[in-house]
């Protein structure tokens, strides 16, 4: 499921520090394991909005988040957030700074099912900005294998590729502001991660280039966001983290 809400502000929705989230394996480290056990619906904040300011989430007016987000960060990085399921007015902020008052950005209804899990991702422009809901499905069909998906948030709306090394796609055509299914790989270690590209679909130069390891049973998201051909605003690059 994806909902995309739009709004016409500054923006800048979420996100914690980002980056590529390694986590050992063993019981005390399974982010579903060790997740609060009331029932909610499970939410996590991507910020993909290019030269968007730092901001501050709120669900029902509190806060959820502790430092202010950033361009290219998720928050949680490893976890998700328990919220109350029904429809939740969900709030995007800047900081309070000094005497500047903090300013609204985006304030938009998500309607969110108990037990579920859901990724928000701010995407689009600062004068254009977005917000993506997608279903997150943390399934594991086969225990022994690893598994990625990519979030396409491109601000240039281009499609799409993902594979390992100079290999064929594993993963063709993700259109934009959208996620693609999860594919099985191999689970491999730091002493020989997977070498991943994210290319523009049917070209074989990477946007970006992304070392990875795959923990066995292990749930990974690669998100790619930026514009393609713009000068004075970020190239495409692509982050990595723990779905579960």
């Amino acid at each position: 499921m994806k909902l995309i809400m739009k709004h016409t502000s500054l923006i800048t929705l979420l996100t914690g520090l980002l980056g590529i989230c390694l986590w050992a394996c063993g019981p005390e480290n399974d982010i579903l394991r060790n997740q609060v056990p009331a029932v909610g619906a499970r939410v996590k904040f991507i910020h993909a909005v290019p030269g968007g300011p730092s901001v501050n989430i709120f669900a029902n007016d509190a806060k959820l988040n502790g430092a202010a987000v950033v361009y290219g960060g998720a928050f949680p990085v490893a976890e998700y957030s328990a919220l109350t399921p029904g429809t939740v007015n969900l709030k995007v902020a800047t900081p309070a700074s000094g005497t500047t008052a903090s300013q609204p950005i985006l304030s938009a209804p998500v309607t969110l099912e108990a037990d579920k899990y859901y990724t928000i991702a701010a995407a689009g422009t600062p004068t254009a900005p977005a917000a993506v809901l997608i279903n997150d499905d943390i399934s594991l069909p086969d225990p022994s294998k690893a598994y990625f998906r990519v979030i396409n948030l491109l601000t240039s709306g281009q499609t799409v590729d993902l594979a390992i090394g100079t290999g064929s796609p594993l993963l063709s055509a993700v259109a934009s502001r959208t996620a693609s299914a999860f594919v099985a790989v191999d689970p491999v270690t730091s002493t020989s991660p997977y070498t991943f590209q994210v290319r523009i679909a049917g070209v074989a130069t990477p946007l970006s280039i992304t070392n990875q390891t795959a923990g066995v049973g292990r749930k990974y998201t690669i998100f790619v966001r930026g514009t393609l051909g713009s000068a004075g605003v970020p190239v495409p690059a692509a982050s990595v983290y723990l779905t579960r």
